[in-house]
């Protein structure tokens, strides 16, 4: 479970940074 939710936390920040990085661009 903890393993999961780290997993899925870490995704979301990925995503995230990505799509941040495109709507600044």
């Amino acid at each position: 479970m903890l393993m999961w939710l780290a997993w899925m936390y870490v995704e979301w920040f990925e995503w995230r940074r990505v799509v941040s990085r495109h709507s600044m661009a």
